[in-house]
Formats: C-alpha cells, sequence, structure tokens
C-alpha cells in the first residue's frame, strides 16, 4: 500500500528567501504590513536597530524585509525605466516616420495650374500646367538623422565620447600646479593617503613585473 504524500507548502529555500510564500493569507497580510511600517521609518531615517525595536523583531527579519523591500523597489525602478525607454523610442518613431512622408512629398514634381480669362462675353479662356521637379526638402533629413541620433543615445550604440579635463572656461587643458597639488594633498584624510599609496605600491610592483 502506497502512502500518501502530504502537499507541501513550498521549500525551506523559498520560504527563507520570501517568507510571505508558503504562508496563510492571514500571515502573508502581517507580514506586509510590517514591511510597510519598516518602509516608514527606513525612509524616517530611523536605524535599524531602532526600527528592531519598535517593531519588535530580530535584526535577521529585520534584514529581511528591507532585502525584499530593496529588491522589490530595484524591479519597480527598472520597469519604470525600461517603460519610459519604449515611450521615448516609439516617439523617435513617429517623428521620424513623419518626417520620411514629408520628405518623399517634397521629392514630388510640382504642379503650376495657370488659368487665363479672356474677358468676352463667351467666357473663353486658356488654361497652363507647369510641372517641376524638386530635389526634396533636406531639413526632413535633418529631422530623421536627429531621430537616429536619439535612438542611438538612448539604446547606448554609441561608443563613449573621451572626455579631456580643461579649465572651467573650457578654452585650456587643465593641470595642476604643486603649489594647488599640495594643497589638495593636505586636504586627504590619512586613509585616502594610504589607500592612494597601496595603490601606487601595486602599480609599482605591476610595471616591475612586466618589465
Amino acid at each position: 500500500m502506497t502512502e500518501k504524500q502530504k502537499p507541501t507548502r513550498g521549500s525551506k529555500a523559498d520560504v527563507r528567501a520570501n517568507p510571505a510564500k508558503g504562508r496563510s493569507k492571514s500571515e502573508a497580510l502581517v507580514i506586509s504590513e510590517r514591511r510597510g511600517r519598516v518602509v516608514e521609518l527606513y525612509l524616517q531615517g530611523r536605524t535599524q536597530g531602532e526600527i528592531a525595536v519598535e517593531l519588535k523583531v530580530d535584526r535577521t527579519t529585520l534584514w529581511r524585509d528591507l532585502e525584499v523591500v530593496r529588491q522589490e523597489w530595484l524591479a519597480d525602478r527598472i520597469k519604470g525605466y525600461d517603460r519610459l525607454k519604449q515611450i521615448e523610442l516609439q516617439r523617435i518613431d513617429r517623428v521620424e516616420a513623419a518626417a520620411w512622408e514629408g520628405y518623399e512629398r517634397s521629392c514630388e514634381d510640382a504642379v503650376t495650374v495657370k488659368e487665363t480669362i479672356s474677358g468676352k462675353s463667351d467666357d473663353s479662356g486658356s488654361t497652363e500646367t507647369t510641372t517641376k521637379g524638386q530635389a526634396g526638402n533636406p531639413s526632413f533629413l535633418q529631422i530623421i538623422i536627429g531621430c537616429s541620433r536619439e535612438r542611438r543615445t538612448l539604446l547606448g550604440l554609441d561608443a563613449p565620447t573621451k572626455v579631456a579635463p580643461t579649465t572651467p572656461e573650457g578654452d585650456e587643458p587643465y593641470s595642476l600646479t604643486i603649489v594647488e597639488a599640495e594643497k589638495k594633498l593636505k586636504d586627504l584624510t590619512t586613509e585616502q593617503l594610504q589607500t592612494i599609496a597601496a595603490a601606487r605600491r601595486v602599480f609599482d610592483s605591476a610595471a616591475v613585473t612586466e618589465n
């Protein structure tokens, strides 16, 4: 006789990753309300210790709540960014399509109709039709190029632009004088100086190894 297996409510790993998973609706509601309160206190600038004491939870539970909230914020931010990017891409597509239509119309032959009335009682007259070819309006091409540039920038298709440091006026390359360099070094903390020295030692040792 085969023993019936009891239905599981979720693995231990799933429950640890998401405490609300595998719990009853009442338990999930309690967790959701607690996390909402955690967010309120966190945004008020309260420390984790203060939040844990006020909500009467241990540090591990509080850390897990904050981690879940941060992941939700990150997911919402990514979704929002992707949505805005798609909206901007659609806007660029519409402008580009309209520019192409305008350019194609500007390439069509221009037809001019001139009607002459003789002034006689029989209403006789003549009609003259003139057809003139057009090369197309270049302003539409500028719009199309601008749309392509905006699309590449939005999608990150262009290579990064190298920017050389300059003076605040932007007309000369920026360089530190000895006096300015000494002043900046004096403003650094001991830890910052130690970090710079350690990085320099690593750089020097790597250079020696390559040689």
